[in-house]
């Protein structure tokens, strides 16, 4: 990460990702690592500010990688309109209040997205 900002290394680590996928769907890009005890993969840096190695999930490190650190702030989540918990792909990731992304398991459970206000609606025809 020498000379590399968190969003060029997190870029990187997002791109060549070794076991990444086109999803069955062939539309989700899927990112390959162990998945934590909830279905997310995650990815360790260490912050040039602080030194500190911090973790994040993969689909929070691709919002960052393409939008910035400072884009994602501690009251908003990166939510999956797609629903699946491993995919990368930006075009399927929204930055919202965790009401919202909460909301969305509504939408998955009755296969009908009701609208989520301002934000993108869900793209269940892309649920593994």
């Amino acid at each position: 990460m020498a000379g590399q900002t968190v969003e060029q290394y997190l870029r990187q680590k997002i791109t060549e990702n070794p076991g990444a996928v086109l999803a069955a769907n062939g539309q989700c890009f899927l990112f390959r690592g162990p998945p934590n005890l909830h279905g997310y993969c995650r990815i360790n840096y260490r912050d040039p500010s602080s030194g500190q190695v911090k973790t994040v999930t993969a689909h929070r490190a691709a919002w960052i990688a393409y939008f910035g650190v400072n884009s994602v702030g501690p009251a908003l989540e990166v939510s999956h309109r797609c629903h699946n918990k491993t995919c990368v792909g930006i075009d399927h990731l929204s930055l919202e209040p965790s009401q919202v992304n909460h909301d969305r398991r509504h939408c998955v459970e009755c296969h009908v997205c009701f609208g989520h206000g301002h934000y993108p609606h869900c793209l269940l025809d892309l649920k593994l």
